[in-house]
């Protein structure tokens, strides 16, 4: 909704082609998008002077009825010049493939290609840059390019390969193609410098034969994470609250605004330095349940568990001395002998509280 012209020190260059100059940039048409309401003065100042020197305006709506954000005729009157012309975005796109085409650069997707193509050019003094990027992550897509350069290479983006890309010859240029997959990309170069075309490396397709039945192992214990707590801090309890929300409150009831893990910058060691009073601390009780007999395996995996006195239904555990699990600071404590079928509870206690006390689930 805002201006279309804001950007650099435009200005108008009324030669025998109007163009409309910004930076280092010069446009003989501007398209104002759908939905544009709104112009600041000097836009519509640069416009009027472009639309007088014969330059195009296409205008995918109704002409903006406010200027600098109050109810203005000023661009109604402008509509009125012969430079300003109504259009739609089908008919703007129907144009500008119509004007490319006659140029150094085409796009061409394939009939019914239902992917979400974008593509960025870069110009350099040998050539020119082009990545294809398809960013539908459910379906393919595929086309072709017509350019004025004179070859082409791919640069992989993962090995920081180059080599030759498939291309023909087409009039002046070349013509090549491209398939992408959901959410793939492309980086291309079109070079100025001839070479041979290069064909389409020929393709075949295998039909691999399965060595047998699928079979399934379980490679690792199940795992079932315990997001909800019951947290007591400060004289105050949360009961079955989100650990987020818990931990929150922890370092709330012990002086803290937030937990500054979470979103604090730290300058030096003023964070990790901080001390915390005798009687600070938490405590907060994990709840579980168990349909059956009690796993032989049980455990409960704890970060830090040295950081707290745990018990599970009220009786002490200890972390297995050398067991852990993803991360060697993530403590594996047996729950076997202490757990039972139907609900259990495992609960932890900190104090005084740390700065490196954080309530996880």
């Amino acid at each position: 909704e805002g201006s279309a012209l804001h950007a650099g020190t435009p200005q108008t260059n009324a030669a025998a082609t109007a163009r409309l100059e910004i930076g280092r940039r010069a446009y003989t048409t501007v398209v104002l998008p759908p939905g544009t309401v709104n112009l600041n003065r000097r836009s519509v100042e640069l416009l009027g002077e472009f639309a007088k020197a014969g330059g195009e305006i296409l205008c995918l709506g109704q002409p903006p009825a406010r200027v600098d954000g109050e109810a203005s005729e000023q661009v109604r009157v402008l509509a009125q010049l012969p430079a300003w012309r109504k259009s739609s975005p089908e008919e703007v796109a129907r144009l500008v493939q119509g004007q490319t085409r006659t140029k150094d650069f085409v796009i061409q997707r394939q009939p019914g290609d239902k992917g979400i193509l974008f593509h960025h050019r870069r110009a350099l003094s040998d050539g020119e840059i082009l990545l294809l990027v398809n960013t539908s992550i459910a379906a393919p897509s595929a086309g072709a390019f017509e350019c004025r350069e004179q070859s082409v290479e791919k640069w992989d983006l993962y090995t920081g390969r180059v080599e030759p890309y498939a291309f023909q010859s087409a009039g002046s240029g070349v013509r090549g193609e491209f398939s992408l997959p959901p959410s793939g990309s492309l980086l291309l170069f079109l070079s100025d410098k001839a070479a041979k075309p290069i064909a389409p490396p020929a393709s075949a397709i295998v039909t691999l034969q399965p060595a047998g039945l699928p079979q399934v192992r379980r490679l690792e214990p199940n795992v079932l994470t315990l997001d909800y707590v019951d947290v007591t801090a400060g004289g105050e309890a949360r009961t079955n609250v989100y650990f987020y929300a818990g931990n929150q409150f922890a370092w709330k009831k012990n002086g803290m605004e937030r937990d500054p893990w979470d979103s604090a910058v730290q300058f030096k060691d003023e964070l990790i330095t901080k001390k915390f009073a005798a009687e600070s601390g938490f405590e907060a009780s994990y709840r579980f349940t168990i349909e059956g007999e009690v796993p032989a395996g049980l455990a409960i995996v704890i970060e830090r568990p040295d950081l707290y006195a745990v018990a599970c239904n009220g009786q002490p555990a200890k972390a297995s001395p050398g067991a852990w699990w993803l991360d060697k600071s993530f403590g594996r404590i047996p729950l076997a002998s202490a757990a039972r079928p139907g609900e259990n509870v495992v609960t932890i206690k900190a104090g005084p509280f740390t700065m490196v006390h954080e309530l996880e689930p």
